[in-house]
């Protein structure tokens, strides 16, 4: 998943090619979302992880709360070692909070034992957007190579993320591995009921924008700290001309693109985190 592009920051701060070229951008982006996803205590993009719960992380013996978050997918779960039917967890939306539902495999997660529950998930800041499709047929049999008939499958590709989700009371997000006219491959946990809407997500406008604005401080700061070789005056014989500071507008480039970063990071605090 891409979350903005060289294009996108270039017109964020205004640094050309003749200053910093593709390559170099397109680093500071990577490098940009991970120190992003550290203040915001999440990941940008989906990320896959397994997690070994133990007691000091629990609410009650039903209910356990993941250090990560917001919760996607539950992909994997064992507790005491027997593997436990991802059907039967629900996540609570938006959070890291886990529910064991009656006719699991296990009646209740172990508060007794250290690392005794082990959950593979997904999790990542990622919301519904505007495209979606519709199931035509019914899945009852999840796994990692599910073939899903849709609607209209061109409104997808391969690698982007997807939320199915029904009145049946079954949600998820996971990504597109394959894609035709009419149907989409994918790895999914839930079985699902025709008529389950299957919706493209997409990392939040807000959050993009943060993503280009730290890009483009770490940028302006590097122009500023190559700006010690600029020459700032010129003297001939008795005459003398002064030229100024060489990065003034790199100076006023950074105060308002930092303005703007307060502003979001007010609205986007940093998600809760479970020790």
């Amino acid at each position: 998943m891409q979350v903005t592009t060289v294009a996108d920051v270039r017109r964020t701060c205004g640094i050309t090619k003749d200053l910093i070229d593709d390559d170099d951008i397109q680093k500071t982006i990577e490098r940009a979302e991970k120190e992003l996803g550290k203040i915001l205590n999440t990941s940008i993009k989906p990320k896959t992880v397994i997690e070994v719960v133990t007691p000091n992380q629990r609410v009650d013996t039903e209910v356990i709360l993941l250090k990560h978050n917001p919760v996607l997918q539950v992909k994997d779960v064992k507790i005491n070692g027997t593997s436990v039917s991802p059907q039967y967890i629900s996540v609570y939306e938006g959070s890291g909070k886990l529910i064991l539902k009656s006719g699991a495999e296990e009646t209740h997660f172990d508060v007794n034992k250290t690392q005794n529950n082990a959950i593979k998930y997904v999790y990542g800041l990622i919301e519904p957007g505007d495209e979606e499709t519709a199931t035509t047929a019914e899945i009852t049999s999840p796994d990692d190579d599910t073939s899903i008939s849709v609607s209209d499958g061109s409104k997808f590709k391969i690698g982007d993320w997807v939320r199915v989700e029904g009145m049946d009371g079954y949600y998820e997000v996971t990504q597109v591995s394959a894609q035709a006219a009419t149907t989409i491959t994918a790895d999914l946990a839930f079985p699902h009921e025709s008529g389950s809407r299957v919706i493209l997500m997409e990392v939040p406008g807000d959050v993009k924008r943060l993503l280009e604005i730290t890009t483009g401080l770490m940028l302006v700061a590097r122009e500023v700290g190559a700006s010690f070789k600029d020459i700032v005056g010129y003297t001939l014989g008795d005459r003398s001309i002064q030229k100024g500071e060489p990065y003034t507008q790199w100076r006023e480039t950074h105060v308002q693109l930092r303005k703007e970063y307060e502003a979001l990071m007010q609205a986007r605090r940093p998600r809760p985190y479970v020790g």
